[in-house]
C-alpha cells in the first residue's frame, strides 16, 4: 500500500515544507501519524520519510523536528524491519509511541513475527479508558476512544499511562 502513494506522499512533504521555507521560515514540527491499518502504513512509510528529509534538508535536528505517532496501529514489517526503524529512532532521536487501550484486539491478532514491535507502546490502562465510555467499542478499537482517552489524559495528567516497552 505505501509503495503505491510514497512518490505522491513524498511530493505533498516537498511541497509543504518548500511552501514554509518561502515564507522565511522553517518546519517545527512534521508529525507521521496514523490510525490502525493507517498507523501501520506510517511504520512502513517512515523510513522512506526519514530519507527523503535527510535527503532534501539534512539531519541536523531530526529529533526536534520528527516525531512518529500512532494509535492502535496493526503490525507492519518484520524483525528486521524493526531493528532498522528503531536504530533510526535511536540516531536521530526521534520520538515514537503507539497509544492503544488494553482492551484493544489488536494487540493480540498479530502474526507471531510481527510483535517486534517499534518505538514506545503505552498501553491506556483501566484508569484511563474507564472515562472513555464506550468511544473505543466492543472490541476496544474504535479512534474516537482514543480522541477521548487524550482529551482526558491532557486535562488529568498522564502519570497513570506507562510504556509496556520501549526500544
Amino acid at each position: 500500500m505505501w509503495h503505491g502513494m510514497r512518490k505522491a506522499a513524498s511530493d505533498e512533504l516537498s511541497k509543504a515544507v518548500d511552501g514554509i521555507l518561502a515564507q522565511g521560515t522553517t518546519p517545527k514540527q512534521i508529525v507521521v501519524t496514523g490510525f490502525s491499518m493507517g498507523g501501520g502504513v506510517s511504520t512502513m512509510a517512515f523510513t522512506d520519510i526519514v530519507e527523503h528529509i535527510r535527503n532534501t534538508w539534512g539531519s541536523h535536528n531530526l529529533g526536534s523536528l520528527l516525531q512518529h505517532l500512532t494509535f492502535a496501529a496493526v503490525a507492519a514489517g518484520d524483525q528486521g524491519f524493526h531493528t532498522v526503524l528503531n536504530n533510526l529512532y535511536e540516531r536521530y532521536q526521534i520520538k515514537a509511541w503507539d497509544f492503544m487501550s488494553h482492551r484493544d484486539w489488536t494487540v493480540h491478532t498479530h502474526h507471531f513475527a510481527f510483535r517486534s514491535w517499534r518505538g514506545h507502546r503505552y498501553i491506556l490502562p483501566e484508569a484511563v479508558v474507564q472515562h472513555c465510555g464506550a468511544e473505543f467499542g466492543p472490541q476496544g478499537h474504535f479512534i474516537l476512544g482514543c480522541l477521548k482517552a487524550a482529551e482526558w489524559m491532557e486535562s488529568n495528567g498522564t502519570d497513570q499511562v506507562k510504556s509496556a516497552y520501549s526500544y
